[in-house]
């Protein structure tokens, strides 16, 4: 009975030595191993990821620029035509026919072949209570527009460009959610203000041009409002203000960074739209 128990023992203790070896000298090596080899590898496949992912968050941030500078370019086309800049300062000074037709001209005049797919809105109101616009005005509109809080900011913006987003669009209901830049209008000499001029795109438009892209691809606002997303039902779910990467991203122009506050880990390019200081 002794020498069985003795033989168990020395049988158990030799399997204590052999899973200690194998952890000494197999396991514990090839997970430090493995941690140094993955670490370069995973730099690497970061930094392959990365160029090609900001080659194409390059090219999509010149088209969504050119958009918006076509945007502008309309909205500042209006002060070139001097007929209708003295129209929208004195309307009575024209017949009903003359003031209509010239208007419409000039909104018309007022359209960028650059944004010839897209659905693009032009807008512009005197303060004599006309609005002139390419889509089907409606009654009650111009006073609609007058009161709303985001014109006020228009008319307080010192003729700067105004870049807005608009959930629900003032053009109609069914406009859905707008980008809209607008600007103060004065005479060729400067002045009190006379008018403004306003671009409109929906963004579903905007989001057309973000088709070269892979991923989750955001366009939000330097305070870390979601703008436009091509999977808002996911996107809107996230606080982008509130999390860590944000405000690496607001203070620098472009870059990348590996986000895991998901639980697993997300590689994050971004850019910065020049016009707006939007962040892509």
């Amino acid at each position: 009975m002794r020498r069985g128990w003795s033989q168990w023992s020395v049988g158990r203790s030799l399997q204590n030595k052999i899973f200690v070896s194998i952890l000494l000298f197999l396991i514990i090596p090839f997970c430090v191993t493995f941690y140094f080899i993955d670490k370069p590898l995973e730099r690497t496949i970061r930094e392959k990821i990365g160029e090609s992912a900001q080659e194409a968050l390059h090219i999509t941030k010149l088209n969504v620029e050119g958009a918006l500078n076509a945007m502008m370019s309309s909205v500042t086309s209006l002060t070139a035509n001097e007929l209708a800049i003295n129209i929208l300062k004195n309307p009575d000074a024209y017949s009903d026919y003359d003031r209509l037709n010239t208007m419409d001209d000039t909104v018309q005049q007022m359209y960028s072949s650059y944004l010839q797919n897209m659905e693009n809105n032009i807008t512009v109101l005197d303060f004599h209570g006309h609005l002139y616009a390419s889509w089907e005005n409606q009654i009650g509109k111009y006073e609609e527009i007058r009161g709303s809080t985001w014109f006020q900011g228009i008319l307080a913006s010192d003729d700067n460009f105004v870049w807005m987003v608009q959930e629900n669009g003032f053009i109609s209901r069914r406009s859905g959610k707008l980008i809209t830049v607008a600007r103060v209008q004065r005479g060729a000499g400067g002045g009190p203000p006379i008018g403004v001029a306003m671009s409109s795109i929906t963004v579903n438009d905007l989001l057309y041009l973000f088709r070269g892209l892979d991923g989750d691809v955001l366009l939000m606002s330097r305070d870390g409002q979601l703008l436009a997303a091509n999977r808002p039902e996911s996107a809107s779910q996230v606080n982008f203000s509130d999390s860590d990467f944000f405000q690496q991203i607001v203070n620098t122009d472009a870059g990348q960074l590996v986000d895991d506050s998901g639980g697993e880990k997300a590689i994050v390019n971004y850019t910065t739209i020049g016009m707006t200081g939007w962040k892509l």
